[in-house]
């Protein structure tokens, strides 16, 4: 090998290994999409991170692999779209759907969830099928998996909010029939509205899902490795479990 040919080679060598050594050094951005399960504001005076169980996750993961930590609470709309256009942005909770499938990359799976139709337990309307479903008046939020289930399926006759507080709430006043959203979003926002989970009765299953820590296609995997293997170790030491105690997650049924 000539001289030449080697200094050339070491010269590459050693700016490959500074942009690697850069690359490793940003931080990955975290953003939490806000409902009432899975992201949502602290209390005031509590924390100054998002509470939620997969922003409890993220923060737990980051806690173990050297991130900060940091999380930005955005509006659900705002951060999934967040999570399909910009570069190194982790986004939870992203439910992995068909028609999001090519939007975004998925890299961290948390658990799983239901998607569901609720009415009131007094009420008589029928909530059992599909077609059932089909000829009431329902409550989704705007953007969410709800709302394309509905959209896919034809219902014609939708209620579009920001938050499922406010779904409780309209189902409550008999403002709507029926209510579609996650099992574990609909028994917390039934909470957060001082409304009783015990008042509602479960219909169909639209969907059964998982919840992901995803971002925009293109971010390499590899990257997300020692996430993936924070989120194995919570399982194994028991602060996996703990954590969906705490925030009463039901498993699909």
């Amino acid at each position: 090998m000539s001289s030449l040919t080697y200094l050339r080679r070491t010269v590459l060598a050693a700016a490959a290994l500074s942009t690697g050594l850069q690359a490793s050094a940003v931080e990955l951005r975290l953003v939490g999409g806000e409902t009432s399960f899975y992201c949502f504001p602290s209390a005031p005076g509590s924390s100054d991170r998002p509470s939620g169980l997969a922003c409890e996750l993220m923060a737990e993961m980051a806690k173990r692999t050297g991130h900060t930590g940091a999380i930005q609470l955005y509006p659900l709309a705002r951060a999934l779209m967040v999570a399909g256009t910009t570069p190194g942005v982790l986004v939870a909770p992203v439910a992995r759907i068909a028609a999001r499938e090519k939007q975004y990359q998925w890299q961290v799976p948390l658990l799983d969830e239901d998607f569901v139709v609720v009415a009131s337990k007094d009420s008589t309307v029928d909530i059992s099928s599909v077609e059932a479903v089909r000829k009431l008046s329902l409550g989704v939020v705007r953007d969410g998996v709800g709302a394309r289930l509905a959209q896919e399926l034809g219902f014609e006759h939708i209620s579009l909010v920001a938050h499922d507080d406010i779904n409780a709430r309209k189902l409550g006043a008999g403002r709507v029939d029926a209510w579609l959203s996650s099992w574990n979003g609909i028994l917390q926002a039934q909470r957060n509205t001082g409304l009783d989970p015990a008042k509602l009765r479960r219909g169909a299953v639209l969907s059964r899902t998982t919840i992901y820590m995803a971002s925009a296609p293109g971010l390499d995997p590899a990257l997300l490795a020692d996430w993936r293997a924070a989120l194995d170790a919570m399982k194994r030491d028991g602060s996996y479990d703990r954590l969906l105690k705490k925030y009463q997650y039901e498993l699909p049924k």
